[in-house]
């Protein structure tokens, strides 16, 4: 398994020194920087050379997520208790700084909160200063320096606390007392195998069996004054289009009867050709042929032929009841996704189409129906929402608590749906979760 790691040199350095004295059955490249656009810039060229990305630590996963589309697993060194105690430990006993006056960034406020009570500081004994600026603001760097620079110099804190390679360099050419917090080896390694499982995952999905049944239809010959030495000519075209896709995706052809496919590959396959379902060249390979009336397409995923292909036959019974060119896709556990359609298919500038893609390529992904996320979406735009719980959602959208947890879990794992902190609450109970939408 072939895993990038990327983030500022020090982290990045750390993980480094831990794969190299630790047995970890996975090879490890290094992008080292402290600028996120190189991030960007790196996945967006190069993401699926490799099988699972690493970040050093959430803010350049939060930052590149709202860029990138994850393509392959991704995982973030999370913010954990034990290494924020860590560097208080390194704060008050090496350097005999004072604890109770400090400015922190990159970690929350309920976490920050929760170390001090465990080692016996009240929230009245404290002089904390938590910065709460947002990791895709432009200038959030140079807000993370200013912050903690202003609170040193106007004497309200000892020292500061930094997750950010930047920031800490910053403070250290200002002379201005730090700790960098690091990552725990145990956290390293528990993240990188997180990643092999999400690896290993995958492959068992890359092998479902894909069966895709496809019909197509001629225009009668009496009725368009078409000749049968042109309809002969159209299908042979049209079987023509259909066996270069199945040498392209290294798939089996049975022709039915005329007019009739059926291919068997692998889901993995189908996601390389159609770049994620986002098109589907076949359709415009057939269409090039004028005789042709409709083109269905039925795709069905399984763990075995037989399931695939019942599959396949119920997505293909949608596509023929929409009497146009269509593709349906159910998977496995019988959810479906779809209509990608002709037009939809080729036409990238228009506003509509592109739209009706992204959805799509979300359904497919996350497995939520396109239905639903219609909807989903409708209910986003009419009342403006950025940040929501998921109980206000479930109420928007007339759905169960329960239900709304399952969609939100499945578009989380694709992230199309990130946690952006938690709900203050002024009555006692647990506080609810704060979600972004990532459509």
């Amino acid at each position: 398994m072939k895993i990038l790691v990327v983030g500022g040199k020090r982290s990045v350095g750390i993980i480094q020194h831990v794969a190299e004295n630790t047995k970890l059955t996975a090879d490890l490249e290094y992008l080292y920087t402290d600028t996120y656009e190189e991030i960007v810039e790196e996945l967006e060229s190069r993401q699926t050379s490799f099988d699972g990305i690493l970040f050093t630590g959430a803010t350049p996963f939060e930052y590149v997520s709202g860029r990138v589309q994850p393509l392959i697993p991704w995982e973030a060194l999370p913010q954990t208790p034990q290494a924020f105690l860590a560097a208080l430990l390194k704060a008050g006993y090496k350097n005999q700084w004072n604890l109770q006056k400090v400015s922190v960034d990159t970690y929350p406020s309920e976490l920050i909160h929760n170390v001090y009570d465990e080692i016996g500081f009240s929230s009245e004994e404290l002089d904390l200063y938590i910065a709460k600026f947002q990791p895709n603001e432009k200038t959030y760097i140079e807000d993370l320096i200013e912050f903690h620079t202003d609170n040193y110099r106007s004497r309200r804190v000892s020292f500061c606390i930094t997750g950010n390679i930047a920031v800490a360099n910053a403070l250290a050419k200002n002379h201005i007392p730090y700790v960098k917090i690091d990552p725990p080896t145990d956290i390293i390694i528990q993240q990188i195998n997180a990643l092999r499982l999400k690896h290993q995952l995958k492959l068992a999905e890359y092998n479902l069996v894909a069966t895709i049944m496809i019909d197509i239809e001629i225009y009668a010959d009496q009725l368009y004054k078409i000749s049968e030495l042109e309809r002969f000519h159209s299908a042979n075209k049209a079987k023509e289009a259909i066996y270069v896709f199945a040498l392209n995706n290294r798939a089996a052809v049975f022709e039915k009867s005329d007019g009739h496919f059926v291919l068997f590959t692998t889901l993995h396959q189908l996601e390389q050709y159609s770049d994620y379902f986002k098109i589907f060249p076949l359709f415009q390979n057939i269409r090039r042929n004028e005789n042709i009336k409709n083109i269905s397409i039925g795709i069905g995923l399984g763990t075995d032929s037989y399931s695939a292909k019942l599959n396949a036959e119920n997505s293909l019974l949608l596509a023929h009841r929409q009497e146009k060119d269509c593709l349906y896709l159910t998977y496995e556990d019988g959810n479906i996704a779809g209509p990608l359609t002709y037009e939809t298919a080729i036409q990238e500038s228009d506003t509509v189409s592109t739209a009706n893609k992204r959805l799509l390529e979300i359904s497919l992904r996350s497995q939520v129906g396109m239905n639903t996320l219609k909807k989903l979406v409708a209910v986003i735009h009419e009342y403006a929402i950025e940040v929501t719980t998921p109980q206000q959602m479930a109420e928007l959208m007339n759905m169960s608590s329960r239900n709304m947890n399952r969609l939100l879990s499945k578009l989380e794992e694709c992230g199309y749906v990130k946690i952006a902190g938690k709900e203050a609450r002024v009555s006692s109970g647990r506080p609810s979760r704060l979600i972004r939408f990532y459509f």
